[in-house]
């Protein structure tokens, strides 16, 4: 578990011992059986967003890997056939952001060149701190 799940997970039962605590001493027991309850339920809503995001970040990790898979047999395939393979990085001076050429729907595709993109780890301009914290590969 991350520390800011473990720092959310705290503020929420400190918040939830406060509340039963402050309406445990108003002598009014539906009111103490109510916050109890509602206590539960965000516990368990709490429970839910952590298997959430524990799920999304497994179905991340393996969708990355199948399409790195199939990255390596395509390129496996185009070496046995003597296809050129050209790495490219899109954010070198040089390189303008964009691929060097113009590829369109329904387009017919020469293979004697294949252009592969650098990982975002080896890249010239690599993402800023924030970029990558929200996802943003550029």
């Amino acid at each position: 578990m991350s520390a800011g799940w473990g720092c959310f997970l705290g503020l929420v039962a400190g918040c939830t011992i406060i509340a039963i605590a402050i309406t445990s001493g108003s002598g009014d027991a539906a009111m103490v059986l109510v916050t109890g309850v509602l206590a539960i339920l965000t516990g368990m809503l709490v429970w839910i967003g952590f298997i959430n995001v524990r799920i999304a970040r497994r179905i991340t990790w393996f969708t990355g890997a199948t399409e790195r898979h199939s990255d390596q047999m395509r390129q496996m395939k185009a070496h046995d056939l003597g296809i050129e393979m050209i790495w490219w990085d899109k954010t070198m001076p040089d390189a303008n952001g964009t691929f060097p050429f113009d590829g369109e729907h329904g387009q017919k595709v020469r293979l004697d060149r294949i252009y592969i993109g650098i990982p975002v780890e080896k890249r010239y301009k690599r993402p800023s701190r924030t970029a990558r914290w929200f996802g943003v590969v550029g």
